[in-house]
């Protein structure tokens, strides 16, 4: 479905800025973080990066609830990506910053709480399939294909 790049940090920004996108906009209980980042670490293991889906407390510190977010490691960075980000109407503002959408960047000076993606999370799900079997998390966390339509 995606054409294969080079598991490189440039290949990554390539295929972020311009190649993907969400197949729909962000929905609290329909299509949120868990099937956004269930999604995005589909497309990336199709596009040959290698990625896993994490799962902690939000990063942002903000409300009580566990957060699903994007680790991709290339062969040059470990990179955290907030998945809801990438839908249609947010990845306009991070291209209007310079920025790869949906990346949160090291010593990130636009988000105070950027550590906590790279440190603070609970779960490494190599894909949803050991979400499913392994972590007790139901298929209806997941399940993009079931709420995928294009915008």
């Amino acid at each position: 479905m995606f054409r294969h790049h080079e598991n490189t940090w440039g290949e990554l920004q390539k295929f972020l800025t311009s190649e993907f996108k969400l197949p729909r906009e962000y929905e609290l209980n329909v299509f949120d973080c868990s099937e956004s980042s269930a999604y995005l670490e589909w497309a990336l293991e199709n596009a040959g990066f290698w990625a896993e889906i994490v799962v902690g407390p939000d990063p942002s510190g903000e409300g009580g609830m566990d957060h699903a977010w994007v680790i991709a490691y290339t062969k040059d960075y470990k990179v955290a990506i907030e998945a809801t980000a990438l839908t249609t109407r947010d990845r306009y503002i991070w291209l209007s910053w310079d920025r790869t959408p949906g990346v949160i960047y090291g010593n990130d000076n636009l988000i105070d709480y950027w550590e906590n993606y790279y440190e603070k999370y609970d779960k490494r799900l190599k894909n949803i399939y050991i979400a499913i079997r392994e972590s007790g998390y139901s298929r209806m966390e997941w399940n993009w294909w079931e709420e995928y339509s294009i915008f």
